[in-house]
């Protein structure tokens, strides 16, 4: 006859692997949850990022030409325009640190850590 302290620790280690192995799949579940949302935060600001860029580019190829027709030169619009951007490249260079990593940690932290209980 089976012993009712043996069954019952049996049953508690039955229990005890078997409440383990549950938290252990819904830590992989959250992580892998958490990772999915980072990568889709990167890729939609990667396409952004795209298109942003053509924007630019066809703004500042508009503007550069403008330049051209005001200051009556063939290269002076393009290299004011071309002043403009080394001029804003020296203040990312210099403030990088305030202005872009502070974003981009602010982001990463908040999407790793945003509430697991919200509503979707």
């Amino acid at each position: 006859m089976d012993n009712p302290v043996k069954s019952f620790f049996a049953d508690l280690k039955k229990l005890i692997i078997e409440y383990v192995e549950a938290r252990l799949q819904l830590t992989k579940t959250r992580a892998y949850e958490k990772i999915a949302r980072l990568l889709a935060a990167l890729f939609t600001g990667l396409v952004l990022l795209i298109v942003f860029f053509f924007v630019l580019i066809a703004l500042t190829l508009m503007f550069a030409t403008m330049l051209n027709v005001w200051t009556d030169s063939q290269f002076g619009g393009y290299a004011i325009v071309a002043g403009i951007y080394f001029i804003g490249f020296v203040l990312l260079v210099i403030f990088r640190k305030q202005w872009m990593e502070k974003y981009f940690m602010d982001m990463l932290i908040r999407i790793l850590f945003e509430d697991e209980n919200r509503e979707d």
